[in-house]
């Protein structure tokens, strides 16, 4: 396991692959996790070297900068990196969690097609899909690398045009890229920029992740950080709400250039979600992460033209924007928030560490808003 700072984290992570932990040395969780990952560095040295899975470590109270580069908001984060490209990581964190997922570098990265067979085995296994139909696929094999831990994301690989008719209902472009994306069905879409390798990536990129996501309080805005986030606050178990959830899904089609969709379970992160200010549920809001600013309407949206109407609406500037953290009210809630999530399971600590922060930002606002050039009395100035 390796400290990482800014000085040598460009240096030692250009090689091999990296779970980077960013921690805060105060954090319980992060406390927790640390002989965890001390436990899955021996494992994985001793069960999976062929892996070159790699642990960094990253102070943020020490390694600020690097900490602002990643848009860290809570600890512990931890990413993913490969050849100077960071994504995070979004599997489990127990033991046998990093030593399989070292482990899946021992295997192919990108499935070889050769049945129809093996393209539904492909389908049915992945929210979304790659195919690559060419020569080989050495062109996205360093993309495929990178992205194939988010477990959600499959890449196939054919030379045969006609093996995706029963999905594209025709032969392949040659050479061709397809996407595929439940919703709730495989629908596709055809790669039709430049066959170069650097605008394969980004078009991927762009679409990798599934059109529905599962937030948590970790991964909402790292999802959200290229377009708005159409934010769906539900409690799955619900029948009603369960149907909520489809309409929404069958929305997200519709929109999924301009918006990330994805649902917070309200049975869960029933305090976070209080920062929508959502008056009845299942509900929807958008909110734009870079300006920390989101949408809602004062009508419900249910139906499918509700929610497209809605989301027409923000994008049009129909709706007025409303600040979810200006002002050091809304700081102040942010933070309040960060810290419950933080602490949710040492009570006392977070009363302690709220009203530190209380008392931090009274003492600002006090010396912030004070008149320090007192002016004279009327009667002293007559004289």
């Amino acid at each position: 396991m390796v400290d990482l700072t800014e000085a040598n984290f460009n240096e030692t992570t250009k090689e091999g692959r990296w779970i980077l932990d960013f921690y805060a040395p105060w954090c319980p969780h992060c406390q927790k996790l640390k002989p965890i990952l001390e436990n899955a560095h021996f494992n994985i040295q001793n069960e999976a070297p062929q892996a070159q899975l790699n642990f960094g470590l990253v102070d943020c109270t020490v390694e600020k900068e690097l900490s602002a580069r990643f848009g860290i908001q809570g600890y512990p984060t931890l990413k993913f990196a490969r050849k100077g490209k960071v994504i995070d990581y979004t599997g489990g964190r127990a033991v046998a969690d990093f030593v399989d997922f070292a482990k899946q570098f021992m295997r192919p990265a990108v499935r070889t097609l050769g049945t129809a067979q093996e393209v539904q085995e492909l389908m049915e296994s992945y929210a979304v899909v790659f195919v690559l139909v060419a020569e080989s696929y050495e062109v996205i094999e360093d993309f495929v690398e990178l992205w194939r831990i988010q477990g959600k994301v499959g890449f196939g690989w054919t030379s045969d045009r006609n093996l995706l008719q029963n999905y594209i209902q025709q032969p392949a472009n040659y050479p061709g890229l397809y996407l595929f994306n439940d919703n709730p069905v495989k629908k596709y879409e055809v790669y039709d920029r430049p066959f170069e390798k650097e605008e394969m990536e980004e078009w991927m990129t762009f679409n990798a992740y599934p059109l529905f996501n599962e937030y948590d309080f970790n991964n909402w805005r790292a999802l959200s950080s290229d377009r708005k986030a159409v934010i769906a606050v539900a409690d799955p178990t619900n029948n009603d709400h369960k149907a909520f959830l489809e309409t929404i899904k069958i929305v997200a089609a519709k929109f999924k250039d301009a918006f990330v969709f994805g649902y917070f379970d309200m049975t869960k992160y029933h305090r976070y979600i209080s920062q929508f200010r959502l008056e009845e549920y299942p509900g929807v809001v958008v909110f734009d992460v870079p300006k920390d600013i989101f949408y809602k309407s004062e009508r419900t949206h249910k139906t499918e033209q509700d929610v497209s109407d809605f989301l027409e609406a923000v994008l049009n500037d129909k709706i007025e924007p409303q600040g979810g953290g200006s002002g050091v009210g809304g700081k102040l809630q942010q933070i309040g928030d960060n810290l419950y999530w933080q602490f949710k399971d040492h009570p006392y600590l977070f009363g302690g560490m709220t009203l530190l922060v209380v008392l931090i930002f009274a003492l600002i606002f006090f010396i912030t808003t004070s008149d320090t050039d007192e002016p004279e009395p009327e009667s002293k100035k007559q004289k």
